[in-house]
């Protein structure tokens, strides 16, 4: 059926088939990453673009459950106030196939994989934000698990004005592919078409009797009618094809350059380059350097057990009152209970600082007040009383969701490792809000998170983060928060050998100042 694939049962397995084919190519993760990129960009255009030609809100009922259909119309209620745009009958049709599959798929236990997650995450922040209140509205719904990665695919709905039909196509640069034998150039191109999504390459085969003015005559004309003004890319094999390009060049004035002894992953290179908006020059360049490949320096697995520190006096008789009491009331039976002493309190915070490079440290819980800033510390008589147990069940919540995330930056990062950096942003996170007296949501927490995450792992690449809006007024009027954040920043930095930098200790700080007691 044609409109079967306006229901999206395909769409997370093409992207599956896709990287998998790529990485069989021998492609790096970037190139790869690149090339779905665009594949994801076409399909949410003519996903969303057209659908309403195809269905009508009274045959929708009978694809798609009427939970989900419920569900969505109050999700994009909330989105138009929250957001102050206007969803059409598109967004409607789109995001009810959309989370039939995806729902289906999360309950099956299939991986979900989204490598515009980063882009997605810094371009649409807002509607970011909201897809991950999306993302617990469902999780409560359905009773699953929405993954980071989903909830970036969720962000592209909202972000729906991206996908307006009248967009302004920018000239590209031309692909063709020349090579000898009957279907050797077809082939190659329909393998790089069909992997990017686009039908921008064209092949020229050259069966071994054609004559030599022939096919040069069949390439000048072929050139002359894609060229848009930016240039050709011929890719051939060998002979006399390698001397068509300059030859075209002098007859017509069009831009040509050749690449030799072409293979499939360099015509996928070059279509991906050309379809993103390189110039004709750029792609010639990158190719005198090509197939550079990238490993993640930190493969090795981390502790990532997480742990409650209940401290007293002789670790003994408080601590293992407060062990049992936790052990009866707290919801997470993963969490592992630690009883310490604190007879020496000046050696206290180096045996903490040791036990939270081991461990995840979600919270500390002591017979007296510590000077503990990276994570949350109760009295033990906190804990004597509901509200007590009642904050320590949003800690063990809110660990929750740093673990989900850690678990699909694993995919995404290239430098560093995901579960590692997200600990250490955690502890990072919660001195923030300690010294800077404020608290926000853990949806916009889990946004900081990626934020920094991602920051952390573009600048140990040598990326230049981009440009804070009037820098040094801002530094004026919150000079000292902007201090303590680079204080607060400075462990992580000795640690990975970067350099934050102010214009992105002011983006940080603005997210936090922009969303206090959004809790």
């Amino acid at each position: 059926m044609e409109d079967d694939k306006y229901t999206t049962k395909d769409f997370y397995s093409s992207i599956e088939e896709k990287l998998e084919s790529l990485k069989n190519m021998g492609m790096n993760e970037e190139d790869i990453n690149e090339i779905i990129n665009i594949d994801i960009e076409a399909h949410f255009e003519e996903y969303i673009g057209s659908i309403s030609s195809h269905f009508h809100r009274g045959e929708i009922s009978n694809i798609v459950d009427g939970e989900i259909l419920e569900l969505v119309e109050e999700i994009l209620i909330l989105g138009e106030k929250q957001l102050n745009k206007t969803f059409n009958e598109n967004i409607y049709f789109a995001l009810s196939f959309h989370l039939d599959r995806s729902i289906e798929r999360i309950k099956m236990g299939e991986k979900i994989y989204n490598p515009k997650l980063n882009s997605i995450r810094i371009n649409y922040e807002e509607e970011f934000l909201f897809a991950m209140k999306v993302a617990k509205i469902i999780d409560n719904r359905f009773g699953i698990e929405t993954p980071v990665d989903e909830i970036g695919y969720l962000a592209m709905f909202f972000a729906t004005d991206s996908y307006k039909n009248d967009k302004i196509e920018k000239p590209k640069v031309g692909v063709m592919v020349i090579m000898h034998g009957r279907a050797t150039a077809s082939s190659m191109v329909e393998v790089a078409n069909d992997l990017i999504g686009t039908d921008h390459a064209i092949a020229l085969d050259m069966p071994l009797n054609m004559k030599v003015e022939t096919m040069y005559a069949i390439a000048k004309r072929k050139v002359e009618e894609i060229d848009r003004g930016e240039g050709v890319i011929l890719l051939v094999d060998m002979g006399s094809l390698t001397t068509f390009g300059d030859m075209i060049e002098e007859e017509t004035g069009i831009k040509i350059r050749t690449i030799e002894m072409v293979s499939t992953p360099m015509v996928l290179e070059v279509l991906r380059k050309a379809i993103v908006g390189y110039s004709i020059d750029e792609i010639l360049e990158s190719f005198k350097d090509k197939h550079k490949y990238k490993s993640n320096i930190l493969e090795d697995k981390v502790n990532t057990k997480d742990i409650i520190i209940s401290a007293c006096f002789t670790g003994d008789g408080a601590s293992r009152k407060i062990q049992d009491i936790l052990k009866t009331k707290t919801i997470d039976k993963n969490v592992e209970i630690f009883t310490i002493n604190i007879i020496d309190e000046n050696n206290l915070e180096n045996r903490l600082d040791k036990l939270k490079d081991k461990y995840n440290i979600l919270a500390i819980i002591s017979t007296v007040p510590l000077e503990i800033f990276w994570a949350p510390v109760f009295l033990a008589m906190d804990i004597l009383s509901d509200s007590g147990i009642d904050k320590l069940d949003i800690i063990l919540e809110e660990n929750h969701m740093y673990s989900r995330v850690s678990e699909s930056l694993t995919e995404h990062l290239l430098n560093v490792n995901g579960e590692e950096i997200v600990k250490e942003i955690r502890y990072i996170l919660y001195e923030i809000e300690y010294k800077l007296n404020l608290k926000v949501s853990i949806d916009v927490k889990m946004g900081i998170v990626l934020h920094i995450c991602f920051l952390i792992d573009n600048l140990i690449e040598g990326k230049v983060p981009r440009k804070f809006d009037n820098l040094e007024e801002y530094k004026k009027v919150y000079k000292k928060d902007m201090e303590i954040l680079k204080e607060i920043f400075q462990t992580i930095e000795l640690k990975y050998n970067i350099f934050i930098g102010e214009n992105e200790i002011a983006y940080i700080l603005k997210m936090f100042l922009s969303n206090k007691n959004s809790v």
